[in-house]
């Protein structure tokens, strides 16, 4: 089956990774399942022998066509579209569990996005590109630590299964991908009415990652900028240096006051 490099299409075809990977989604008959980007359905089809309620979400309309045509019955729901730009709220309006192999060049706007409906997705089985794994994964003081491992944090636990080599897809891409899983916390850090402002902070913050935190903290929240410096306690502190805790502490108590 063709691909098409301009939607990032590597399609997943090892029999013993798409088993793992079905695993940790721990689907039982009761759920409801997004596939986001089904591509020639080889996940897709293995769900659907589940018994599950399956909508998938797929841009590409030679794929759709082919998803059609591939007569699954009972029939699964199948929304030709970009996940980005679709309106979610009639697919994400009750507990659903997420899984996809992620096109390497949306993956990590559409991990902001689904974030937006954290309360009604408690489980995420994802495979990124490697090296975007390590961000969404990424610890405080680390590297690889910025704003999209905070943001995800502020919602889920994260944490990281496997590795998957190149030969795992049709075509090969240039690089490994990695698996990992998402777990809604009981409680999020923030609200989501919340992630705007999360985000023009953090990237703030992160776009000037060498400098230290005190300076960006009299741009934000003026009124409250000495009350939250002090909670640092570590005057050179950078961007990386702060938890994803207290970034919510700081998101919650002030407001966006001046661009920075």
């Amino acid at each position: 089956m063709k691909t098409k490099k301009h939607f990032g299409q590597h399609f997943l075809h090892d029999q013993k990774v798409i088993e793992k990977i079905l695993a940790l989604l721990d689907v039982q008959q009761s759920d409801r399942i997004v596939e986001i980007g089904p591509g020639p359905a080889t996940l897709t089809k293995p769900l659907h022998q589940m018994n599950t309620h399956l909508t998938v979400i797929e841009i590409d309309g030679d794929m759709v066509d082919f998803l059609e045509s591939s007569c699954f019955n009972p029939p699964i729901d199948i929304i030709h579209g970009d996940f980005l730009k679709l309106d979610l709220s009639p697919i994400l309006h009750c507990q659903t569990k997420v899984i996809s192999n992620l096109p390497y060049n949306t993956s990590v706007p559409i991990t902001a996005r689904m974030l937006h409906f954290s309360a009604f997705i408690p489980t995420m089985v994802l495979m990124y590109q490697k090296e975007v794994a390590q961000r969404i994964q990424a610890s405080v003081h680390t590297r690889d630590y910025g704003p999209i491992s905070v943001m995800t944090r502020f919602f889920y636990r994260v944490s990281a299964h496997y590795d998957v080599g190149p030969g795992a897809f049709q075509p090969p891409p240039k690089v490994w991908s990695r698996v990992l899983k998402l777990e809604r916390l009981e409680r999020p850090l923030i609200e989501p009415a919340l992630i705007p402002h999360a985000q023009r902070l953090l990237n703030a913050l992160f776009g000037k990652r060498r400098k230290m935190v005190r300076g960006t903290l009299k741009k934000y929240g003026q009124q409250n900028w000495q009350t939250i410096y002090n909670e640092i306690g570590n005057p050179t502190a950078r961007p990386e240096n702060l938890s994803p805790d207290f970034y919510a502490r700081w998101v919650t108590q002030t407001e966006v006051t001046k661009h920075v």
